[in-house]
């Protein structure tokens, strides 16, 4: 268990390197783009909704 627990540490603090050496800071927030959905996004997630009613609650 504890090599498993040691293989998972290093990937992450890699992972962390990685991420910083490309640019990615916690400091800084300028790369988060506000979403604004629009009606077609609305429309979308509705016919989905739909879909996965009819498919869980099939009509008889």
């Amino acid at each position: 268990m504890v090599p498993v627990f040691y293989r998972s540490v290093r990937k992450a603090d890699e992972l962390s390197d990685a991420l910083e050496s490309r640019g990615y800071h916690l400091k800084r927030r300028y790369y988060y783009y506000s979403q604004n959905p629009a009606l077609r996004d609305y429309i979308v997630g509705g016919v989905f909704l739909g879909l996965a009613i009819l498919i869980l609650f099939p009509p008889v």
